[in-house]
């Protein structure tokens, strides 16, 4: 029963996280957090500190994908803002208030940046030296597009991208590799004279169209 739990509040957890950085789904925002306040499911989850988060507060304001990421980069809400859109929910309001935590609290976010609800999970900092260079992982990608392309990474966080790999081609960062005409430029240039006349030829077929 525990792990059905924590695998439910997990997939709230990413939920919330894109409520609060999609606009279109913000409605949804206190509904959903008076079942959380309800059921207090989210003390199954543990903090930075490998603790049951404790409070709401502390839950909603830890970093993504620890907690739920409020605040954590221009393209989520902030407290403040999270709280303004509960205003027509006076007891929610009044817990939010009450349980409102201490952001200068260093568990409460990662010591390198991270990656917002998609899936990358926490980055390398990427100004450290040691940071392999040209890699296509995703950690990777999501660093160099947020040191590269911030407007790019925050629109990726917001959905608009199917990819960090696409959020990175469509910044300029990264060439379309799996991209069928690109594959096509690239194995004509390498074929020789007979092969591309029976390409050519086969391009005349049926199986061709």
């Amino acid at each position: 029963m525990a792990s059905k739990t924590s695998d439910r509040m997990e997939s709230v957890k990413v939920r919330l996280n894109r409520i609060i950085t999609c606009t279109q789904l913000r409605q949804e925002l206190p509904h959903t957090l008076e079942r959380l306040i309800e059921t207090e499911e989210y003390k199954q989850l543990l903090n930075a500190n490998g603790e049951p988060f404790k409070t709401l507060g502390e839950f909603l304001c830890t970093w993504f994908p620890t907690g739920v990421g409020v605040g954590q980069d221009r393209a989520t809400l902030r407290y403040e803002e999270l709280m303004s859109l509960c205003c027509d929910w006076p007891k929610l309001l009044e817990i939010l208030r009450t349980n409102k935590p201490d952001r200068r609290r260093r568990d409460m976010r990662p010591a390198a940046k991270s990656v917002t609800a998609r899936g990358c999970g926490n980055v390398d900092n990427v100004n450290d030296p040691k940071r392999v260079k040209g890699g296509n992982g995703k950690g990777y990608l999501a660093g160099l597009l947020q040191e590269k392309s911030p407007d790019f990474y925050e629109a990726y966080i917001r959905g608009e991208y199917r990819s960090i790999h696409a959020a990175c081609v469509a910044a300029g960062l990264k060439k379309p590799g799996h991209d069928s005409l690109m594959r096509l430029k690239s194995y004509w240039k390498k074929a020789d004279s007979s092969q591309r006349k029976a390409f050519k030829a086969w391009l005349r077929t049926k199986e061709a169209r």
